[in-house]
């Protein structure tokens, strides 16, 4: 594991976000806010955060990993990173 907090990571991930869409450049994301309900993600939008998720972490998100649950907030992303890093992909 890379040894990053969970902190470092939730920085990292709505860089990620506000990066694929700059419709979020200047919208506060927080960390519990349902992304899909809200309206701020699509699955086209989902793809690409993916990518950039599974490069910028060099982590590989399963078929088994890629849920709605596991993407549904920033707190869901993080926690879903962190548990792939400490399995080791």
């Amino acid at each position: 594991m890379s040894g990053e907090s969970k902190k470092e990571i939730v920085a990292k991930v709505k860089l990620i976000l506000k990066s694929v869409d700059p419709a979020l450049e200047n919208i506060e994301i927080d960390t519990n806010e349902k992304f899909f309900e809200t309206g701020k993600i699509d699955s086209i939008l989902l793809i690409s955060i993916l990518n950039q998720i599974e490069s910028e972490f060099a982590i590989k998100v399963t078929p088994q990993e890629f849920t709605p649950e596991n993407f549904a907030n920033l707190d869901a992303i993080t926690e879903m990173i962190l548990r792939i890093k400490s399995n080791g992909h």
